[in-house]
């Protein structure tokens, strides 16, 4: 190594340091997930992590069920002057049987973007009228079965999706409610939704009023980038009610509803910046908490801003207030469930030793774009050490995090990182290693089982040519 080499890995390396002894904890207390250590123990309610860890295995997901409920209902019991929301769970952000079962008790309806969701939907027992069937690429096969099932809303992604819908419906001879998804003006545009004013929009509310087919309900904007303050959710709210109110004096009547999209974010889950990640990766910096965790709007906040904002400006133009609908996904499941991880090892390295996990971006992809916070399952409120969290695949793109404050962690000590309930499992796959199992607890009742551990069996099970044994 030259001489020029040696001095800018000994400043990189003091800088490091610096860095890393100025950086703050960034310590989420752990009751804000109503969890506790005890003995020295994690605990989720009454159950303890490494119990479960031990009785379960690990990867594993442990659901939340009462926080589950609680963000459903905390939005369903919303009331501005006799009006409500009503809640259609998006199925894509976490698509477990069970889970979705919990929801759907609770009194939320399934908003699906596939034809395998509405499959799934219509298996568990939704009834099709509280069915909204959204997505930017639906099939003409399931849009055949679609328009034969009388749902909520089939809401349409473009003007020529819009044209299919009314050759099936006629084919059927069914008419069909329909919803047209506009862009946002602060939010997803490329592939989603038609621009609001623009030609097409245009025409996709003239053939909606004109076709005998077509019954236009509803006028759908999603955000898209996550909404954190009340602010941003009134400013989302006021621009999807201006869109609403372009298509009715298209069509020339009110709508029956709008719908609001999600994107309510998790308050606890911060998005990376590129700074974030250079200053992890160069010098074990860790990435900081959310500086709004604890003022972030949940659940209920969210659902509240929208209705109010709504009734308001329905009363204030002289407009009916429609049905108020929302498509929470993250919003309700993501604070609910936890994924713990083993160490498998522990490989020193400069400028903070590797943690080798049981489970990496296979479980957890998300967290190359996201900090969530992550607590030692058997050492409580202490912070000794910078670590750099790795999973068990064999590419160095398999991080869990590029650098997380834990206590002296060693092999087979167990690791909880929370808020695993949004895209976690739909992203995971099986590369090398099973998918893991997710259980659900409450307060006093036992663990229960929402998806077992996929096997080797189950791995292998399609391919053609393999024998079981």
């Amino acid at each position: 190594m030259s001489t020029v080499s040696k001095l800018k890995s000994g400043l990189k390396s003091t800088l490091g340091r610096v860095l890393r002894k100025a950086d703050p904890t960034n310590h989420i207390p752990e009751s804000t997930w109503h969890c506790r250590y005890e003995n020295q123990k994690l605990m989720l309610r009454n159950h303890m992590l490494t119990d479960l860890a031990k009785q379960y295995g690990t990867p594993l997901h442990v659901v939340d069920e009462v926080k589950l409920r609680k963000n459903v209902t905390d939005m369903l019991t919303v009331d501005i002057d006799g009006h409500r929301p009503e809640v259609f769970f998006s199925y894509k952000t976490q698509p477990i049987n069970d889970f979705i079962r919990i929801i759907h008790e609770c009194g939320a309806g399934a908003e699906v973007i596939s034809d395998y969701e509405l499959w799934l939907a219509l298996k568990i027992g939704v009834p099709a009228n509280r069915i909204i069937y959204n997505g930017p690429a639906k099939t003409d096969a399931s849009l055949k079965k679609a328009v034969t099932l009388n749902l909520d809303s089939i809401n349409v992604n473009s003007l020529s999706e819009l044209q299919r819908l009314v050759s099936f419906a006629q084919a059927a001879k069914n008419k069909v409610r329909v919803g047209i998804r506009a862009q946002s003006a602060a939010g997803w545009t490329s592939q989603f939704g038609i621009v609001a004013g623009s030609t097409e929009f245009n025409d996709a509310w003239h053939l909606a009023k004109t076709s005998k087919w077509l019954d236009p309900v509803m006028a759908h904007v999603h955000h898209g980038i996550s909404l954190r303050s009340a602010e941003q959710t009134k400013k989302h709210a006021s621009q999807v009610l201006a869109v609403a109110d372009m298509a009715e004096d298209i069509i020339g009547h009110t709508l029956e509803a709008i719908d609001f999209g999600g994107s309510l974010a998790t308050p606890t889950v911060r998005w990376l910046t590129p700074k974030n990640r250079k200053m992890s990766q160069a010098f074990a910096v860790c990435a900081p908490a959310p500086d709004d965790w604890s003022s972030a709007l949940t659940p209920g906040a969210y659902a509240k801003v929208i209705t109010e904002t709504c009734v308001a400006h329905r009363t204030s133009v002289k407009k009916p207030v429609p049905r108020i609908i929302l498509e929470p996904g993250r919003g309700i499941s993501g604070n609910s469930t936890h994924l713990l991880l083993s160490v498998i090892d522990v490989k020193p390295d400069r400028p903070a030793d590797y943690l080798i996990m049981d489970g990496g971006i296979n479980v957890a992809e998300i967290l190359r774009n996201e900090r969530h916070q992550i607590f030692h399952c058997s050492k409580p409120h202490s912070y000794l050490k910078t670590y750099r969290l790795a999973g068990p695949l064999c590419t160095p793109g398999d991080i869990v995090s590029l650098a997380q404050k834990l206590p002296a962690t060693s092999r087979d000590d167990v690791l909880c990182v929370m808020d695993s309930g949004a895209y976690f499992e739909p992203f995971s796959s099986s590369f090398s290693f099973p998918r893991a199992a997710t259980v659900s607890v409450s307060e006093n009742a036992p663990p229960s089982v929402l998806r077992a551990a996929e096997t080797y069996l189950d791995i292998c099970d399609r391919d053609h040519f393999f024998v079981k044994n």
